[in-house]
This record gives C-alpha cells, sequence and structure tokens, in this order.
C-alpha cells in the first residue's frame, strides 16, 4: 500500500467526521499504526491529541478543538455510530452555551455529558456523568451533539451559575425561535429556590425584568398578539362558540376581553 492510497482510505473514514480521524479507526480499517507514523514523518497527517490526527481536508474553526476533544473521547467508534447507540456523550454545560452563543461564557475546559459512568485523563476535558440525556435534549450541530439551547440553560442553573451570567443566558435562550418561553420556566422551576424565587416562570420574570432590552420587550409583545389573534380566530368557528354556548354563553368574552385590554395597554 502507497502513501497516497492509504491517505485517500483515511479520507474516506474521516469523511463525515471533519477531517478527523483516531488511530483505533484506523485500525478497524486494517491500516497498521507505523502507516501513520510514516505520513506524519511525511507530513501528510497532523497529531492533534494522542491517538487523534488530522488530514489534509481538516478545516479550523471556532468549534474545530472541540470536535477534535469529543472525537477522542471514543476513539474506536466512528461518529454515525455515537449517533445510534443510546449511551451518547454530548458537548454540554459552558461549551454548549459558546456553541450556542448564550450569555457571555467561557469554557475553561472542554464539557460533555455522558449517560453512563466515564472517565478521562485529559486534563483538559470535563466529563459530567451519569446524566440522562433523552434524545428530545440533544440537537446535531454540523454533526457535533450538542445539548438543546433549553437543556443548556437548565444544565448551567443547576450548578448553580450566579444569577448575573444565568440572566443573560436565558434572555439570548429566548431570542432563539426553537425555545418555548413555558418549557424553559418548568426546566427552571427545580432551581427556582436557590435563586429566592418560587418557580422557573417567576425567575424568568425577573431576569426579563431586569435584562431585557426594547427589541426583547416588543418581540414577546408580538407573540402575545400572534396568540390573540389565534385564539380569537378559534373562538369564532361555530362548533367552538357552540361548546362555549353550551358552557357558558360569556366564556369567550371572559377570556377574551383580558387579552384584549392587556395588549390595548402594552405601551402604558
Amino acid at each position: 500500500m502507497k502513501s497516497a492510497s492509504t491517505l485517500v482510505l483515511l479520507e474516506n473514514i474521516a469523511a463525515q467526521q471533519w477531517g478527523i480521524f483516531t488511530a483505533k479507526q484506523a485500525e478497524r480499517e486494517r491500516i497498521p499504526n507505523w502507516w501513520l507514523i510514516r505520513l506524519l514523518n511525511e507530513q501528510r497527517l497532523t497529531r492533534a491529541r494522542r491517538g487523534v490526527y488530522l488530514l489534509p481536508s481538516f478545516s479550523s474553526d471556532a468549534h474545530s478543538d472541540l470536535r477534535i476533544a469529543w472525537i477522542s473521547l471514543v476513539p474506536h467508534k466512528f461518529l454515525e455510530e455515537r449517533w445510534i447507540e443510546c449511551n451518547k456523550v454530548a458537548v454540554s454545560h459552558e461549551s454548549a452555551a459558546e456553541v450556542h452563543g448564550l450569555g457571555d461564557v467561557t469554557a475553561k475546559l472542554f464539557s460533555f455529558s455522558a449517560q453512563v459512568r466515564k472517565q478521562c485523563t485529559q486534563t483538559d476535558i470535563r466529563i459530567y456523568n451519569p446524566i440522562s440525556l433523552p434524545d428530545s435534549d440533544v440537537v446535531s450541530i454540523d454533526g457535533l451533539p450538542v445539548t438543546s439551547v433549553e437543556r443548556t440553560v437548565q444544565d448551567l442553573a443547576d450548578r448553580n451559575m450566579d444569577f448575573e451570567s444565568l440572566a443573560k443566558c436565558i434572555v439570548d435562550a429566548l431570542r432563539k425561535e426553537e425555545v418555548n418561553l413555558e418549557s424553559l420556566g418548568k426546566r427552571l422551576d427545580s432551581v427556582a429556590m436557590a435563586y429566592k424565587y418560587k418557580s422557573g416562570a417567576d425567575l424568568i420574570d425577573a431576569v426579563l425584568m431586569e435584562n431585557a432590552t426594547d427589541e426583547d420587550l416588543e418581540a414577546s409583545w408580538e407573540r402575545l398578539r400572534c396568540c390573540l389573534e389565534a385564539f380569537t380566530r378559534l373562538a369564532q368557528r361555530p362548533l367552538v362558540q357552540e361548546l362555549l354556548e353550551a358552557e357558558n354563553s360569556d366564556s369567550a368574552e371572559a377570556v377574551l376581553s383580558p387579552l384584549e385590554l392587556l395588549w390595548s395597554d402594552r405601551g402604558k
């Protein structure tokens, strides 16, 4: 086998891994370690970490080091296998906050969550385990498994992040379309008392009162307007009106009137 053909085979192996591969993955494809050493000496490969290598197709960006760290944690598994298996290892906590652009969090270590007990001797990596990671709490960011925005805020709050830093993360989270205010509030219920609030909803209300910009408030009012319009259209449907009348003829007005008053008073 020539160096060029070996390199092509390695590129095929790492095609879905951002140009990153491990010695264990190469071994599974029957490429011995001495070939990797030869390619290193020929400067056709770059060693990123112990047992982790970069191919010529590798392109560096803001999250390259995070991807390399993640690849190193389960060196014998390929990316697609890691997504299929139940025991995922996902980017989480401070590192996930950086990926999602939440607040001004700076991760001093690469942080991950694992569903099973897992140890790591690499000093720049922190693994939280064992932690439940339902599929709904993990999203793909260019193939990299990262805890969702809502789950990331929840994890940071669980670690008793200071209120000011958490508030910035919450405000940034609520600016993202995939985040539901009510759902996020429920996730924060368990930690609200630690921040001296009765519920996650109260915690979020306090955050918005102190940190929301005019644009954020306007966006919140726009969401309320859309909900009001949708409810109004629903209440006007014949079947809904019949049901309301059967229960209480004033039901629709009893709900709509306060909402309409709130909307009309939004600028006061």
